[in-house]
């Protein structure tokens, strides 16, 4: 498993106090562990994809299948929780109860979790949903849930390491050209 990639980008999400309190806990002798996991979210077809200025299209197929990527970081005494979804944004209220699931389920503490979405504007709502025969919200609660508890499942010894580069040829503004 690929541990180091979502360490690294678990950097990014919580900035440089998690490295700072990775090492202290390392050179106390405690074994820091990391456990990755993810779970396909992807929708059926035939869904409104959210996120665009023109009507909403259906979705008639699937270019790249949508994720949770979740992230255990333990280092013997507490557990950090983080989860990245790929949706336009979740609410406040599918993370609460993703997480009260979480807490129910691997005993991490609500407070110990952090969750984001991608912001992509390629995946159906998970609050505006019109198909009364998929249940998209509670769909993707239980992904997070199962995501977060395989992870858990996969804790293994880790290390921590950083590094730094510079990749210009990334760095755009991106702007929408209209008519006057």
């Amino acid at each position: 498993m690929k541990v180091t990639v979502y360490l690294l980008a678990s950097v990014f999400l919580i900035g440089w106090p998690c490295v700072g309190w990775a090492q202290d806990q390392v050179t106390e002798g405690r074994l820091f562990k990391a456990g990755a996991a993810t779970s396909n979210i992807t929708p059926p077809l035939g869904l409104e994809i959210v996120g665009n200025f023109a009507p909403r299209p259906i979705a008639s197929h699937v270019h790249d299948e949508l994720h949770v990527r979740c992230l255990v970081l333990d280092d013997g005494s507490t557990r950090l929780a983080f989860a990245v979804a790929d949706n336009i944004s979740l609410g406040r209220d599918v993370w609460d109860e993703a997480k009260l699931k979480i807490e129910a389920t691997t005993g991490i503490p609500v407070s110990n979790m952090m969750f984001s979405a991608t912001h992509t504007h390629s995946s159906v709502s998970a609050s505006t949903n019109k198909d009364p025969s998929l249940n998209y919200r509670q769909f993707i609660i239980g992904r997070i849930v199962d995501g977060i508890t395989r992870a858990v499942s996969n804790l293994e010894p880790a290390r921590i390491a950083w590094g730094t580069g510079h990749v210009p040829q990334h760095v755009f503004n991106r702007r929408w050209l209209l008519r006057d």
